[in-house]
């Protein structure tokens, strides 16, 4: 979104109940919540430069991270199963070490069979 657009949508807002004190806040995903939609205060604007130059930064009051489109349906689905998020994480981990140690038996049992 280009700034211009941003600051025009802001005004429209204000213009409708001005002197509402309106907060910036940045929406982000938390499955399983109830009530007002999760989201983290913006505490400062920064104006990016080098590598960021044209670009607004937001900066917000707790880090937020970037999930993969796997880690949004696993979460989806760990949450629709009743599942918790960690718990899914822990279970992932737990299935590639089994995918790992399956594979070295094999390796192994390959090794003693052209030993024999």
């Amino acid at each position: 979104m280009e700034l211009e657009k941003a600051i025009n949508q802001l005004a429209g807002v204000n213009a409708g109940q001005p002197g509402r004190g309106w907060k910036l806040f940045v929406k982000v995903f938390n499955p399983g919540t109830a009530g007002g939609t999760p989201c983290v205060e913006v505490t400062q604007l920064i104006t990016g430069f080098d590598w960021d130059n044209w670009k607004i930064l937001i900066d917000t009051d707790a880090p937020l991270t970037k999930l993969t489109p796997e880690d949004v349906a696993a979460i989806h689905k760990s949450a629709k199963d009743g599942q918790s998020w960690h718990a899914f994480q822990s279970y992932k981990k737990q299935a590639d070490r089994i995918m790992l140690l399956e594979a070295e038996i094999l390796t192994l049992k390959s090794a003693q069979g052209s030993n024999l």
